[in-house]
């Protein structure tokens, strides 16, 4: 496999999800079987859900990235071109910076328009697949946005906008347990069913 191909970014992903996979389950068969109790099943659970976010983020950025500066091999065989004026990963960075016209720092990775606009202003020259997946209607990134930013903050307005999800029903707390264990379509929990849905867009973005 060459050293510049887009399934490293993929590849990494993998890794880095099945290990907080492994840990959820743990955590969560512990929960299930009474060992651990609805307090205490939030630590391990709330932390996993901040990293998958900062490992989606990465993974976003690397495929951006890597798509407009490493001429990278696709998934199918096809080696992209430079993106236009970029010669450097400086030269990327610089110029995704400036797809973030209010701000002076590199886009929100994890979030799906920040990232696409990103991909927009490099002209990269694989943008309709890495838009096309990123931006697919049925990706979890934004509920897993939203989930983790009230982990992180646990304010007023970071709880509102989780209550405001389609996933959040009456009767549902504020809690790992509510948030993350509720099985969905195939049985899997809430957080697994994230892991899927963004390895399947991860995998989609680099065809």
């Amino acid at each position: 496999m060459p050293t510049n191909s887009l399934d490293l970014a993929y590849r990494r992903f993998l890794q880095s999800s099945a290990w907080l996979q492994m840990e959820f389950n743990r955590e969560l068969a512990a929960f299930r079987t009474g060992k651990l109790s609805i307090k205490s099943f939030s630590l391990s659970p709330e932390m996993a859900t901040l990293r998958l976010h900062d490992d989606w983020a990465r993974c976003c950025r690397e495929i951006v990235l890597a798509s407009a500066v490493d001429e990278p091999t696709t998934i199918t065989g096809t080696v992209l071109a430079k993106a236009p004026g970029i010669a450097t990963l400086s030269d990327a960075v610089r110029a995704s910076i400036q797809s973030t016209s209010t701000r002076r720092y590199e886009p929100k990775w994890a979030t799906a328009r920040e990232a696409i606009a990103a991909a927009v202003h490099l002209r990269i020259a694989n943008l309709a697949t890495v838009t096309a997946a990123v931006g697919a209607t049925n990706s979890p990134a934004e509920d897993l946005r939203h989930v983790r930013n009230f982990f992180a903050h646990r304010a007023e307005n970071t709880a509102a906008k989780v209550r405001a999800l389609s996933f959040f029903a009456p009767g549902m707390s504020l809690n790992a347990a509510d948030l993350l264990w509720g099985p969905v379509l195939g049985g899997v929990s809430r957080f697994e069913s994230w892991i899927f849905g963004l390895r399947a867009i991860a995998s989609a973005a680099i065809q």
